[in-house]
């Protein structure tokens, strides 16, 4: 009983994987481990084996029931677990042959194709984390390894290869192998710690031969060395769309970077400054999205000759100059602006957009600097006026005091959907105070804070702030009443809340809002720091 190919079998494999040049497989052990399919001529044999393994099975099964189960002498019960693991190393053996026939092996090309083409990186914009969350980053790879057709498929369709992160884990060989096969570019640049300097640079100087291939760019931590060598491409950006960058504290220069000024393709900017604002130059004109954190002269030139944009996210920042002179001259005005957000109010001010759809703002009142809702409010309702937007959702991040935000969601009839990011300095008093104002009242004559509200958004940053009780109750009030037209509610969990669970009266209320109609999304983790992005119009890294 036994046979001299079947455990030897494996050995042959793994020989022949480390050294295809120089181990050559039979036919038969070449359709067992790859994913060949048969030709006609290999079908006799292969059965042949199938059937000397179903026959050699039926005799092991009829030894094995003649053993006792239960043998005390330790040489019996030894002989039996040798037969046993026999019968299943066989049976293996029999599975592998049998797979040989497989449909899936004589699947064509095109269809091959399609089926890739659903494990490719996603094309939409997502975040580097949410998009690492989502997709495995080895299966392209793995398609090419499995056997020389799927290889060939693999191969043909670029967009397989088209995202490249650079991390201490990738060998810049296997990076470069990549970037060859692929025909655009996605890159992610992360700032790791286990890369030592040289081999940073080393790295950064071989994505930037391939500087003609980048779609999307993004660079986590930059040093001065690497931007020696983005100067070096100022001319070989040609296909480049998307650029998210990030000044690391290690670069103090005083001159303007100007290697992005000749991207004929550039349409989407973001650069997040850390210690100190890093003038750069691009063509702006082009621009249909940018985020910025720089002072206002800055963001001024920008939007002076964007006038193509639709979203901005304008963060006034590393700024020390007084507000300039309000008057009609320094009104902009952009046309095709549909979503921004602005880290303080004045901003508005200066700005008339007159399609404006969606409106972030950071709230940041302190004792030292506080805001008075009063100012607050007329910044926003003179905004309106002047763009006369039909303006259809307002956001506030921080942590808001009730008349504000009440206020704020009140200024024109036509918005009809409220986002609020809790940051973790707000006390929970205010949050509750928060809920109190947007609740009906049964008690009071008073109407109903917005009643055309359709879709309330909460973001927690905190675990003490999160009383779904109190939520459930709030929902439950606008929904009683008579004129509330609230349909959705988004709400993003922080972290530590996954056991948290409304009371038994609560959960009852949730059903029973839900069987009504009322939409109510719970979400945590990543997809809730993308929700908070998306909210004020910031692109995640």
């Amino acid at each position: 009983m036994g046979s001299s190919s079947k455990p030897t079998l494996y050995d042959r494999a793994r020989a022949y994987y480390q050294n295809p040049s120089v181990v050559t497989l039979t036919r038969h052990e070449a359709l067992v481990l790859t994913n060949e399919p048969p030709e006609d001529v290999d079908k006799p044999y292969i059965l042949s084996v199938i059937a000397k393994a179903d026959a050699e099975l039926e005799e092991i099964d009829a030894l094995l029931s003649k053993m006792s189960a239960s043998a005390e002498m330790d040489s019996e019960s030894e002989r039996r677990k040798k037969t046993e693991d026999y019968r299943t190393s066989l049976l293996k053996w029999r599975t592998f042959n049998q797979a040989i026939f497989s449909p899936l092996r004589r699947i064509p090309p095109e269809i091959l194709s399609e089926i890739f083409s659903h494990l490719a990186p996603p094309t939409k914009d997502m975040g580097f984390f949410v998009l690492m969350e989502q997709w495995d980053i080895g299966v392209t790879w793995f398609l090419s390894l499995v056997c020389r057709r799927w290889r060939a498929v693999a191969l043909s369709m670029p967009s397989l290869w088209s995202l490249v992160v650079i991390s201490a884990t990738m060998p810049l060989s296997l990076v470069e192998c990549q970037m060859k096969r692929a025909r655009k570019l996605q890159i992610y640049f992360l700032e790791d710690s286990k890369r030592n300097f040289e081999t940073r640079v080393d790295a950064f100087e071989l994505l930037c031969r391939y500087s003609h291939l980048w779609e999307d760019l993004s660079i986590f931590g930059t040093t001065p060395d690497m931007l020696h060598l983005l100067e070096s491409i100022r001319d070989r950006v040609s296909s480049l769309r998307r650029l998210w960058i990030h000044w690391g504290p290690e670069i103090r220069t005083e001159t303007t970077v100007d290697c992005f000024d000749l991207a004929p393709c550039l349409v989407d900017f973001s650069v997040t400054n850390d210690n100190r604002f890093i003038p750069m130059t691009f063509p702006a004109h082009q621009l249909t999205r940018y985020q910025l954190n720089g002072p206002w002269s800055a963001h001024q030139h920008i939007l002076t000759q964007a006038t193509q944009l639709v979203e901005a996210h304008i963060d006034v920042s590393f700024d020390g100059e007084p507000w300039p002179a309000k008057n009609p001259e320094a009104i902009i005005s952009l046309a095709h602006l549909r979503r921004v957000f602005v880290s303080d109010l004045e901003i508005l001010d200066y700005l008339k957009l007159p399609v404006l759809e969606g409106l972030a703002s950071q709230y940041a009142s302190t004792e030292e600097d506080p805001w008075h809702p009063s100012e607050m409010l007329a910044f926003v309702g003179s905004f309106i006026d002047r763009s006369s937007c039909t303006l259809k959702r307002i956001t506030i991040k921080g942590c808001p005091d009730p008349r504000t935000a009440t206020g704020l969601v009140q200024q024109s009839s036509s918005i009809t959907a409220f986002s609020v990011i809790l940051t973790p300095n707000c006390e929970a008093d205010v949050v509750n105070d928060l809920l109190t104002a947007l609740s009906n009242s049964e008690s009071s004559e008073a109407p109903l804070t917005a009643p055309r509200l359709r879709s309330l958004y909460f973001a927690y940053s905190h675990h003490d702030h999160f009383i779904i009780e109190r939520l459930v109750a709030m929902l439950k009030s606008r929904r009683q009443a008579k004129d509330s037209e609230l349909r959705e509610v988004i709400l993003v969990l922080p972290t530590g809340s996954e056991s948290v669970a409304p009371d038994p009266a609560a959960n009852s209320d949730l059903c029973m809002l839900r069987e009504e109609g009322l939409d109510v999304t719970f979400i945590r983790g990543t997809a809730g720091t993308t929700a908070r992005c998306d909210w004020t119009y910031w692109m995640c890294p």
